[in-house]
């Protein structure tokens, strides 16, 4: 097979069309070719611009409902072998389900990776709060275990009266949380969950944690902290079951809650912030990647961040779009520019605005409050939402929770039972 001249950035297993596009254009902006390798490559459309496009039935999968336990190592000498001959750079994921097998690869092929010793536990909720626990980073309260849903129900679920956060033990599902709050909306939750293709997914239980929660997306290179945006999540004040759990299965369809971006944390909450980013970095001996971290501040201790989740990924949801509008700055460039050894450039001024995410399926109020307005942002295609911009944060967020109201719902949902979005 001949060798193409130019330098080769390797796309797997990307999840939506929109990656493949923003990745060809990455791969143009900093001079090197594109290549993927997925399933089925031809799912994501025309691939022209692509210099190497493979494919492979036992790839990690794209869809959330089929996420296995992740190739076998037959899988990275097949891709390794195909590889051979160009000029290969870099490997980046695009899933989380893909995460493993890209960090496999690159380490197969001499490219930077992450080094894989800890591996299982950026997939399994489970032995995550162990390990981080071990490096003394603040958890929520302790949970429990259910199992796959059908198993759950098999069980005496007296004990667990709510109000309680459901989550998917396997991280690469890269689900939300699911919010109970009470026993009946428990059982009726795992009943949806157990009549759908998440079935077999094992669930973890644990109390709610308390105070505001936050995204932080962080972009790590040679093993350090080198960006750190804060946005501000608004949960969704109350969710249909069916709603929620439709939601999940339907994934990906990027963020469930509204997104506030602009508002910088206090310094002391930012430095216990970054002093929880380092542990996870140190932890997961991470060298060049981005993480997207699910916080709270602790509403009893102000500088306590409790971590939630943690995905080993750039966004492409809300608060991709937010940084982009309002910073200049591509998590998904930066995260290559690393993996490929190039300056990332493109980060703008701390924005003196506050910029807010509706996510698709969400009505905006009839009459916009003054001072605040829509704008497209400048990468429409991060994943559909609505982006709104305003000098004036209390207005802003006025709006979202208008907009995030039961009754701003896209019409049709059934209300059985209420849940509150917790991821």
């Amino acid at each position: 097979m001949p060798a193409f001249p130019s330098p080769l950035a390797l796309l797997v297993s990307p999840r939506q069309a929109s990656q493949v596009r923003r990745f060809r254009r990455d791969c143009e902006a900093l001079g090197v070719a594109a290549g993927l390798l997925a399933p089925d490559p031809e799912a994501f459309g025309e691939v022209q611009g692509f210099a190497l496009v493979l494919s492979g039935p036992d790839l990690p999968p794209t869809s959330a409902g089929s996420v296995s336990a992740g190739p076998v190592s037959a899988d990275i000498d097949r891709a390794a072998s195909l590889l051979r001959g160009h000029d290969l750079r870099a490997v980046v994921p695009g899933s989380l389900a893909a995460v493993p097998f890209a960090d496999r690869l690159a380490a197969r092929v001499g490219l930077p990776h992450n080094v894989q010793s800890e591996v299982a536990s950026r997939s399994d909720l489970r032995v995550m709060r162990v390990l981080f626990d071990r490096f003394q980073i603040p958890l929520p309260p302790p949970g429990e275990l259910l199992g796959a849903a059908r198993e759950a129900l098999r069980h005496d679920l007296s004990g667990l009266q709510g109000p309680l956060t459901l989550r998917f033990n396997d991280l690469t599902l890269d689900l939300p949380a699911l919010h109970c709050a009470d026993a009946a909306s428990l059982q009726q939750t795992l009943k949806l969950l157990a009549a759908s293709p998440l079935a077999g997914a094992a669930l973890w239980a644990e109390p709610p944690s308390s105070g505001q929660a936050y995204l932080a997306d962080v972009v790590v290179g040679g093993g350090l902290l080198r960006q750190v945006f804060v946005t501000r999540r608004v949960l969704r004040p109350g969710v249909p079951v069916d709603t929620a759990v439709a939601e999940a299965v339907q994934a990906p369809t990027g963020g469930r809650d509204a997104l506030l971006h602009g508002q910088d944390l206090g310094p002391r909450d930012d430095q216990a912030l970054r002093i929880s980013l380092t542990r996870i970095v140190k932890a997961w001996s991470l060298v060049d990647t981005a993480l997207q971290v699910e916080f709270t501040l602790d509403s009893h201790a102000r500088t306590r961040v409790v971590t939630e989740r943690v995905r080993t990924l750039p966004d492409a949801s809300g608060s991709a779009a937010l940084i982009l509008e309002a910073r200049g700055y591509s998590l998904e460039r930066a995260y290559l520019a690393h993996r490929l050894g190039r300056p990332v450039v493109g980060l703008s001024p701390p924005a003196r605005r506050c910029y807010g995410w509706l996510p698709g399926g969400r009505s905006l109020p009839p009459v916009l409050p003054e001072g605040v307005s829509q704008v497209g942002s400048s990468e429409a295609d991060v994943t559909s939402g609505t982006m709104l911009v305003s000098d004036d944060p209390a207005s802003l967020l006025a709006c979202l929770v208008s907009g995030q109201s039961p009754g701003a719902q896209s019409p049709g949902a059934q209300s059985p039972g209420a849940l509150e979005s917790a991821g």
